[in-house]
């Protein structure tokens, strides 16, 4: 049996395994009123509530929801900060920035919040791309060979280049999950447009989360006798004539998308085993390129990467009719669960309040899936060293 359905009913222990252990408050509720509001949660503090405004208001108060710990394992861009106060960890001091550099590079500490800070937004990827007239020159040559038509020598070197790009992005795949496989290495991301895998280590064991897997994708894993328990089932627009069990397994992208969670040690060397020979059905997806990897430490072929981040200065914004002055910060760039975790923890630490919003790579969306919270998380609220949901 390659799957095993979770029930509704059925719960699970969710750990964040990027979340740093901490000592924690205990919590007595998990729903607490917004704490923008005019109205104090806590019945110990007699203090009056001074309106700000003279004229009659109505005050609309929004119930937010505490995340903690907060667990979001999806890919995330357009990293958005926004706070009261100047950010204690933001530095134009190029000194701090090698330094942060050297930290990420050598695996070292320090005690230098804007080295931590800045040490952040390193990652190492692996990353194919074709240009759009090289990714549609391939797209004829995948034609040609399909109808085994003859290539002509420009093609054949072209090809041949594919072959040898091909080539290092499966050592590099296989280096990853070898460091993987012996501690070296907590966690990388497989990504693609179409679906994406999470690798991660979680108390000592080492896991893998599937997310976007359709009927024929996951008929090809049962061929490879890969076991794994389906989290989830999405079905999307079909017509009348079309049913699941009619979905082509040479075309594992259609019909609905499946949560797979792969534990056995024995099924994530197959599963890796069976991506590194794999090539990509659709042949436009093929011929862009290959899938991404993403890691914290480097493996082979692998490049250092670093985000960008701008500092906007105070920002005009309009809460409530009225016109706040805010401190923004950006971050343009794909963001790790492991990165957006160490951010949210930094910010616990040396902020008192910082609003974070963000976008979710759709194909990642689903690593975060969570029964009764809304799935993805982009807006969150860090006060006071607690998470919010911030709706």
């Amino acid at each position: 049996m390659a799957k095993r359905r979770l029930e509704d009913n059925e719960t699970t222990k969710r750990v964040n395994p990027f979340q740093k252990s901490r000592d924690k408050e205990p919590q007595k509720e998990n729903r607490i009123i917004n704490p923008f509001s005019l109205i104090e949660l806590e019945e110990e503090d007699d203090q009056e509530q001074v309106i700000p405004r003279a004229r009659k208001q109505t005050v609309f108060v929004k119930e937010q929801v505490r995340v903690d710990p907060f667990i979001d394992l999806s890919l995330k861009e357009n990293l958005v900060l926004i706070s009261d106060d100047p950010f204690p960890f933001l530095t134009r001091d190029s000194k701090i920035k090698s330094q942060s550099l050297l930290d990420f590079t050598t695996m070292s500490h320090s005690d230098d919040i804007s080295v931590q800070f800045n040490k952040i937004f390193y990652h190492y990827e692996l990353l194919f791309r074709n240009s759009p007239s090289q990714a549609g020159q391939l797209i004829k040559i995948f034609r040609k060979l399909q109808q085994q038509q003859t290539l002509s020598e420009l093609e054949l070197a072209e090809h041949m280049h594919y072959q040898k790009q091909r080539e290092k992005w499966k050592i590099g795949f296989l280096s990853c999950y070898q460091l993987f496989k012996t501690g070296m290495m907590d966690s990388f991301v497989f990504y693609t447009k179409q679906f994406s895998i999470l690798f991660y280590t979680l108390d000592g064991d080492k896991h893998a989360t599937f997310y976007q897997a359709s009927p024929g994708m996951m008929q090809l894993l049962r061929d490879e006798d890969i076991q794994f328990d389906v989290f989830e089932e999405k079905q999307v627009e079909k017509s009348d004539s079309e049913s699941l069990e009619d979905s082509d397994p040479e075309t594992p992208f259609e019909k609905s998308q499946n949560t797979l969670f792969i534990s056995d040690a024995l099924s994530l060397h197959a599963l890796v085993d069976f991506f590194a020979d794999w090539n990509d059905p659709k042949m436009d997806s093929r011929a862009e390129g290959h899938p991404i990897l993403f890691s914290k430490v480097p493996f082979s072929f692998s490049c250092l990467v670093e985000q960008t981040l701008m500092d906007h200065g105070k920002v005009k914004k309009v809460q409530d009719g009225d016109i706040l002055f805010k401190h923004r910060l950006t971050v343009s760039g794909i963001l790790m669960p492991w990165q957006i975790s160490d951010l949210i923890q930094m910010c616990q630490r040396h902020t008192k309040q910082v609003e974070i919003s963000c976008k979710t790579l759709l194909s990642t969306a689903g690593l975060s899936k969570e029964e009764k919270r809304p799935n993805p998380w982009n807006r969150l609220l860090v006060q006071d060293g607690q998470v919010f949901l911030n709706y």
